[in-house]
């Protein structure tokens, strides 16, 4: 078997695992109601009903659901900050300072406030 030929078998196989694996995991996962690490409630799953269908509100309510509960997103999430902190060095993370050791609330009202004082 040629290598590209094999390139492809590989492209498929890990596509079909991501498509298909993502989802059985995340059902397999077990679900929480609240996030610690992003401070809020998580999603619940949807109630159908012909008024929230035809108004476009169930199927999104549903990629909110999967969003909120797919799995590894804390780690994903951590990852992700870690980066934004370490690599690419930004001074605000969701919407928290960074400093040396010192972590503050970010407030955009502050900020608009100093950028008009200093016009």
């Amino acid at each position: 078997m040629n290598t590209k030929k094999l390139f492809n078998i590989f492209v498929v196989v890990g596509f079909c695992l991501v498509i298909f694996g993502v989802p059985v995991l995340t059902k397999l996962e077990p679900h929480t109601d609240y996030s610690i690490f992003e401070n809020r409630t998580l999603a619940e799953p949807p109630v159908f009903s012909f008024e929230s269908l035809f108004k476009y509100e169930y199927l999104p309510a549903w990629d909110k659901y999967y969003s909120d509960h797919m799995c590894l997103r804390t780690e994903i999430l951590k990852v992700k900050n870690m980066i934004d902190v370490n690599l690419i060095r930004r001074p605000v993370v969701n919407d928290v300072v960074i400093q040396k050791n010192l972590l503050l609330p970010f407030q955009k009202a502050w900020l608009e406030h100093m950028m008009k004082r200093q016009k």
